[in-house]
C-alpha cells in the first residue's frame, strides 16, 4: 500500500469528493495472492486424515478452506490450517478449496484441487446362518437361553429375563 499523501483542497464544500481524492492519494488495497495448498496434491488418491495447510503472501484480510463448496474452516490470520476427516466423505471424487481475500477485496483469489477420496468400508463378518440369524449370541448361546426363546422369555444382558406374550 503506497504512504497517503497530505493534500488540502477546497471543493465548495463537499465531503462526497474530499473522500474521493483522499481514496485516490491511498491508492488500492493489496489484493491477496493466489493461495498455495498444501498437505494434499491434485489428482491424488486420498484416505484417513489430511492436515491441509494453505500459504497466502502477503497479509490477506481472510482466508477460507472449503470442501466440495461448503465452508470448513475459515481464518483473520496465520496459520492457516484445517484437520480433514475423509472418513466423513463419500468415496469418490471431491474438490477442496482454499479463497483468501484481501483486505476491503469481495473478490478472493482462489486454488482449487479435485481429489479421489477412497477409504476402506468395513463390514462386520455375516452370520452364519444368514438372514435367519437376528444376533450373534443367540446363534452361541446355551440350551436354557433356547429353551426360554421358545418360551418367549427373552436375554435381556443383566437384566431381569423379559416374557413377551404371544401376540
Amino acid at each position: 500500500m503506497r504512504a497517503r499523501n497530505t493534500v488540502t483542497i477546497a471543493l465548495a464544500g463537499s465531503a462526497l469528493a474530499a473522500l474521493a481524492v483522499l481514496g485516490w492519494c491511498a491508492g488500492p488495497a493489496a489484493a491477496a495472492s493466489a493461495p498455495v495448498l498444501s498437505g494434499v496434491s491434485a489428482g491424488t488418491t486420498v484416505s484417513g486424515t489430511l492436515d491441509l495447510r494453505a500459504t497466502v503472501a502477503g497479509a490477506p484480510g481472510r482466508v477460507e478452506i472449503g470442501v466440495d463448496g461448503k465452508l470448513r474452516r475459515a481464518f483473520d490470520k496465520s496459520p492457516y490450517a484445517y484437520r480433514w476427516h475423509t472418513r466423513a466423505e463419500a468415496n469418490g471424487t471431491h474438490s477442496v478449496t482454499v479463497r483468501a481475500f484481501g483486505p476491503g477485496d469481495a473478490t478472493p483469489a482462489v486454488t482449487r484441487i479435485t481429489v479421489m477420496v477412497s477409504n476402506k468400508t468395513a463390514y462386520p463378518a455375516p452370520l452364519p446362518f444368514g438372514k435367519e440369524s437376528m444376533y450373534a449370541e443367540f446363534n452361541q448361546g446355551d440350551a436354557a437361553t433356547a429353551a426360554n426363546l421358545l418360551d418367549d422369555v427373552w436375554p435381556a444382558r443383566g437384566h431381569p429375563l423379559p416374557r413377551l406374550g404371544w401376540p
